[in-house]
């Protein structure tokens, strides 16, 4: 409806006639001339408000970073001013005005670049009469960037733009990498509010902005600018594999460290029995705090071989781009050479050399671990003489211990110490017992004599010819003085009988005969 329709009104100049004269008493009355006034139905009508006028668009200056509205002039010759509502939650509010002639806003209070910001205008004419809110219009608002280092990707999503006269065409992408001219990377249809810029050149630096366009190609809506860089995370430099030891007597410890500056997902441990054929054994996740790192392998057979490690370290993406070096357990095996004597051996360990090889050895129940020999590090064979241990249980256990120290990559400096497994050696028992004794002699107590015999289980008894039992013991280093009931025993044969267990517990009786001599 236009505000400025004409009224045209026809006034009759017509004769002069009494006052209540009636219509027909002036016959002679003649048409004297007519004339055309035309009037403003407003200057009639003070009642209506004026058309309400039509937003183009609302965008975003991306150089002030501020909302920006244009809309079409009133038709209406006295529209005096333009007024702003801006949406704030759900209410609207009137934030300003502008005056005719002006036909665009900018909102200096306006914060586009964290949501859509929403406006409507009114229209206000001469005689304070203001026009409804025209419709709806809000600035198109692009996310922040998200992106995939794996796959140099950046995902843009944003808001769409609604009431666009007369339809909403499309989408342009626009792009600038490393402050060159923004150009036209892709063209999305209305509907389509998303876009994954691919093929990013690592490290470049990214801005985008969204172009709303009409079917007209006439009018345009800008979003808000946002800008990343395209960074990939530090890939791992290295890793090294520290030392791989026999921990608690039952499982293998991999110490390894890694580039903690990097970004890590994970890392792999690798073994391998013969130090050809690895098999990853399992995946350990990366904290990316701490450089040493450790994992425990409670499969592996340690009292029966040598086993070799190596570590994978792989990137934030999941792709393996640093594998150590080798770390080789050292297996301790061993046997009894000789009466007397034990033998072990072992390998070496790898990759890191040993400054050398320490033999340790435990006495059970006699001597604690005690380092016995240090061999240079390629001398892998020990030969132990124990004879001054036969009257332990004959139980003894071994490890070596292998003391690491050496600079890694220039700059760090390792020192560790790396163990074998335990290897139990025993010793049989043997018992030796004297065919005769003269207790006002030399040889005055009779007393088996026990090589490696255990000394928790022993017994040890002596009969007359009569079966009378004239001593008995528990304790090993106890024997028979020739006496019986406080008196000298009677010169002549006595049976005896003797039981032992070994480091075996295997039980050893002997029963003989031994002369009392006078």
């Amino acid at each position: 409806m236009f505000k400025a329709s004409r009224l045209v009104l026809m006034v009759l100049v017509l004769c002069s006639i009494p006052l209540f004269a009636m219509p027909n008493s002036c016959p002679e009355a003649t048409t004297v001339g007519t004339a055309f006034l035309s009037f403003d139905k407003a200057q009639l009508d003070d009642s209506i408000p004026p058309d309400t006028p039509i937003l183009d668009t609302v965008s975003v200056n991306n150089i002030i970073g501020k909302a920006v509205l244009g809309w079409e002039a009133s038709l209406a010759t006295d529209v005096t001013k333009y007024y702003i509502y801006h949406q704030i939650g759900a209410p609207w509010f009137l934030i300003d005005s502008v005056d005719v002639p002006g036909t665009s806003y900018t909102d200096v209070t306006s914060i586009p670049q964290f949501a859509p910001e929403a406006y409507r205008i009114a229209a206000l004419d001469s005689a304070k009469k203001l026009s409804p809110m025209g419709n709806t219009h809000q600035t198109i608002h692009l996310s922040m960037l998200k992106l995939n280092p794996c796959d140099n990707i950046f995902s843009l999503t944003w808001t769409s733009y609604i009431n666009l006269n007369p339809t909403l065409a499309g989408y342009r992408i626009m792009v600038s990498e490393n402050g060159s001219a923004f150009s036209q990377l892709a063209i999305n249809t209305p509907n389509d509010t998303t876009f994954d810029h691919t093929n990013l050149n690592p490290n470049s630096q990214y801005c985008y902005y969204v172009q709303a366009f009409d079917s007209l190609y006439t009018k345009i809506s800008t979003s808000n600018m946002q800008c990343a860089t395209a960074r990939k995370p530090n890939k791992p430099n290295y890793v090294y594999l520290r030392y791989a030891t026999i921990k608690d007597k039952d499982h293998v410890r991999v110490g390894f460290f890694v580039d903690s500056t990097a970004h890590a997902s994970h890392y792999i441990i690798l073994r391998s029995e013969d130090g050809v054929t690895y098999k990853q054994i399992a995946i350990v996740p990366s904290s990316n705090i701490y450089a040493n790192q450790t994992f425990d392998d409670k499969t592996a057979k340690i009292n029966e071989k040598s086993y070799y490690y190596k570590v994978a370290i792989a990137d934030s993406c999941g792709t393996d781009v640093q594998t150590s070096n080798v770390g080789r357990t050292i297996y301790l095996n061993g046997y009894v050479d000789d009466y007397l004597y034990n033998f072990i051996f072992w390998n070496v360990y790898e990759d890191r050399y040993p400054l050398s090889h320490n033999v340790m050895r435990e006495v059970e129940n006699y001597e604690a671990f005690t380092k016995i020999q240090t061999l240079l590090f390629n001398n892998t064979e020990f030969r132990d003489d124990v004879e001054n241990y036969t009257e332990s249980g004959g139980r003894f256990k071994y490890t070596i211990q292998a003391p690491l120290n050496d600079v890694f990559d220039t700059i760090f400096t390792f020192v560790d110490t790396v163990y074998s497994n335990e290897l139990l050696i025993m010793q049989s028992a043997r018992l030796y017992v004297p065919n005769a004794f003269c207790p006002d002699g030399l040889n005055n107590i009779f007393k088996p004599v026990g090589v490696f015999s255990d000394k928790d289980n022993y017994l040890f008894m002596v009969y007359n010819r009569w079966g009378q039992k004239v001593f008995e013991t528990t304790n090993n280093t106890e024997g028979w003085d020739g006496r019986y009931n406080g008196r000298k025993a009677e010169a002549g044969a006595y049976a005896y009988y003797i039981y032992i267990t070994d480091a075996f517990s295997k039980k050893f009786e002997k029963r003989g005969t031994v002369m009392l001599m006078k």
